[in-house]
């Protein structure tokens, strides 16, 4: 029988069965109320950690346990768009390839940016947002939505009015009915209708210059000092970049407001060639998500070493109380975006009794 991992009762088999691989990701392209309105039809939803906001019961959640948060994709061809909608919970994305314009308010001309890999943007709840592929390829979005239901999608009046010309109806419940295909509205269920003018009013519209502290980019992660506190992440005091989230702050604001409802906080960890953490494990989740380098997972079951690795959109949840270790095994510095569960996070715990050694790459 499988000894357990010490002080966590997780055995290395499951362990393993933590990490999504970006090319194992399983989409659906038909997702929500737009996925047949020109312009709109050729974009994929993925749920990685739960099932996030999906309008359809046949997405594929490659991690049901709730965390307290959501982790997910999207992957769009050129000139794809994903129509202007607006969420009840904090939304945040990093841009793992291709070039994308994000765009918000009811008709989406409140205000726009464009950004390219490995830039962010924290969205806040009760905004009408949009994006679109602008880059000559395929592109992938990687994001966080907060708690482990985040509630309904609410969409711009025109997206409903346009679904429904393409036999797609929304249900009250967030159903999606597929008319064309011999589907129909359960006897009893209600359409969702297009917001009035007057329920429009109590969305929030925001310039460009109100979005600014959102948006980071790459430039900003890998240039500028980051947390100097050794219980973020043990070894990378000054390399650990506030991204979102009710606790951290980025320059003197914070990444929302008291109506966002993260449930997470979200940094950026950057790390030199050879540069590792100290032994720590949290009693919260922990989850991993590379933008590039080769990164190595090392951790304990009994008094033995196990470890993986993951590249580029890989996906690993580390669970509470795990003693682990990770390094950057490759040859230049590298950018890794990491959640941490909860508003508050929980200081890491060190592991100074026990030994977790890192074999170079």
């Amino acid at each position: 029988m499988t000894e357990k991992v010490a002080d966590s009762g997780w055995t290395t088999e499951e362990m393993l069965k933590r990490v999504v691989r970006f090319d194992e990701l399983l989409g659906c392209k038909a997702a929500f109320i737009d996925a047949k309105t020109p312009g709109s039809h050729l974009k994929e939803n993925f749920s990685i950690i739960g099932a996030g906001v999906s309008e359809n019961p046949a997405q594929h959640v490659h991690i049901t346990e709730p965390h307290g948060f959501t982790l997910g994709g999207a992957r769009q061809p050129p000139r794809i768009k994903n129509s202007p909608h607006s969420h009840e919970t904090a939304e945040t994305f990093w841009v793992h390839s291709g070039n994308w314009c994000f765009y918000w308010g009811v008709d989406g001309k409140d205000g726009e940016v464009i950004l390219e890999p490995g830039d962010f943007i924290s969205l806040p709840t009760f905004m009408f947002r949009g994006f679109e592929n602008v880059g000559e390829v395929k592109g992938m979005l990687i994001g966080v939505l907060g708690a482990d239901d985040p509630g309904k999608v609410t969409w711009a009046p025109q997206v409903l009015e346009a679904a429904r010309g393409h036999g797609l109806v929304l249900l009250h419940d967030g159903r999606l009915i597929d008319t064309t295909i011999g589907e129909t509205v359960p006897e009893g269920a209600h359409e969702t209708q297009p917001l009035t003018p007057e329920e429009l009013k109590r969305f929030k519209k925001l310039t460009v210059e109100d979005m600014a502290p959102f948006i980071i980019r790459l430039a900003d992660i890998k240039n500028n000092p980051g947390l100097t506190d050794e219980t973020v992440l043990p070894g990378f005091a000054g390399r650990v970049y506030p991204l979102a989230g009710p606790y951290y702050t980025q320059g003197a604001a914070k990444q929302g407001g008291d109506d966002w409802h993260f449930n997470f906080n979200l940094v950026a960890v950057k790390g030199d060639p050879g540069q590792a953490t100290a032994l720590y494990s949290r009693e919260a989740p922990e989850v991993y998500n590379p933008f590039n380098g080769s990164w190595r997972f090392t951790w304990l079951e009994g008094e033995e070493e196990h470890s993986l690795v993951l590249g580029a959109g890989d996906t690993f949840t580390c669970p509470a109380g795990v003693y682990r270790r990770f390094e950057n095994t490759g040859p230049d510095e590298a950018v890794m975006y990491v959640v941490l569960g909860g508003d508050v996070p929980v200081p890491a715990k060190l592991g100074q009794d026990r030994k977790v050694s890192l074999p170079s790459a």
